[in-house]
């Protein structure tokens, strides 16, 4: 996960967030107030639907309130948002670990650091702005100066999701959506009814490993520790997940973080098209689905699914460039990854968008569409 990130250039947010989870949590949640610290941290740092993203949030919310307001201002706010600042230091003490491994493994290049401390403290400290407005932004880093390679895009937490899909694969769950039917009857005697639906909280679905080595489909839970614990609705259908546990004849998932489908068919595992036998909703009666690995499908054109993979072969051939020239090969990959569109393309897929959102069923699609905008990656890293 690391490696992906410091090539695609997220890589302070994501050994954040690693180092959260080699370690004891941030969030503190002390008997007598527990209700109240997952209150808080729910409101404050859940808008996102993931855990990874609320501990790189609350992370940011540290380094804002040390950067120039005092030991009492920092105390203050580890006080008020329930978190340890114990933690949090031996996570930041972790993250220049990881940095120094990857150093000396040559995918960092040795000399000037990028300024994403200051970055991230300017938009936590900014003008009431919230966590969530400036987290789902386009890149910000851009215009301040220079930049460390490994952090140029270190405020696409778009992008930053995407690198979790490849570090937690196969760590994979579908949501289904699910309501009830709720009837309202009228007076006594009247015989009038109405009726209504209210959603249910979804199920959720992962592939296991059984103790004979065999995987199955079982239902599992957000662990209550999650800051997805009560969400009712999901805007996509995929989760990844960190770590499950078993209690209680029922599986709970710690760590979960919503993506969205793209970068679960980019840096998932090995794809396939199937061009017949199930049913597109919403392509124009074109079926067709792409499996990732051997579970998770995704209904698409036909068209589509074989143009990811096609695409999903020229990625991995780039990224296994970065990876055997290790730093050489750093500024290559992030120019060709990054600069040839395909950090716009995943910050730009919107979690109600499916695999035909804008594709254009039977060729209809507008130059605008994500099958132009594939196809032009697609030549772009194909040239390199």
């Amino acid at each position: 996960m690391l490696i992906y990130a410091s090539i695609l250039g997220c890589l302070t947010p994501v050994a954040i967030i690693a180092a959260a989870m080699s370690s004891r949590s941030p969030f503190l949640s002390p008997l007598e107030f527990r209700d109240q610290a997952d209150e808080v941290k729910v409101r404050e740092f859940g808008g996102a639907k993931s855990d990874a993203l609320a501990v790189l949030a609350a992370y940011r919310g540290w380094e804002a309130s040390k950067a120039g307001r005092g030991w009492g201002a920092h105390r203050s706010y580890c006080s008020d948002m329930f978190l340890s600042w114990r933690s949090l230091e031996t996570m930041k003490e972790m993250v220049e670990e990881f940095r120094r491994l990857l150093r000396e493994a040559g995918f960092i290049a040795r000399g000037r650091r990028g300024g994403l401390q200051a970055a991230g403290a300017a938009a936590a400290a900014g003008g009431g702005e919230g966590w969530e407005s400036w987290q789902e932004g386009p890149d910000r880093s851009r215009g301040g100066g220079w930049v460390d390679p490994c952090d140029a895009h270190a405020d696409n937490l778009m992008l930053v999701r995407a690198v979790l899909v490849a570090g937690l694969y196969p760590n994979v769950v579908r949501v289904e959506h699910r309501s009830a039917k709720v009837v309202f009857k009228g007076a006594k005697g009247s015989g009038k009814e109405s009726s209504t639906t209210r959603p249910k909280s979804p199920k959720l679905v992962a592939q296991v490993q059984l103790p004979d080595g065999r995987a199955k489909e079982r239902r599992v839970l957000i662990h209550p520790s999650s800051v997805n614990y009560d969400v009712k609705r999901y805007e996509s259908p995929w989760l990844v997940y960190g770590e499950a546990v078993e209690s209680n004849n029922a599986i709970y998932l710690r760590d979960s973080t919503m993506v969205t489908p793209y970068p679960l068919l980019l840096f998932g595992g090995p794809i396939s098209v199937q061009l017949e036998g199930v049913a597109a909703a919403g392509a124009g009666g074109a079926g067709g689905c792409v499996c990732v690995g051997d579970w998770a499908r995704l209904p698409c054109a036909p068209k589509v699914g074989v143009l990811f993979k096609e695409l999903r072969a020229q990625l991995d051939a780039v990224l296994q460039v970065g990876v055997d020239q290790g730093g050489v090969g750093l500024g290559f990959v992030s120019r060709r990854l990054v600069g040839c569109g395909l950090r716009e393309w995943v910050w730009q897929e919107r979690p109600r968008q499916g695999l035909h959102a804008g594709c254009g069923a039977r060729g209809t699609g507008t130059r605008t569409s994500y099958w132009h905008r594939l196809e032009r990656a697609r030549c772009k890293v194909g040239d390199g």
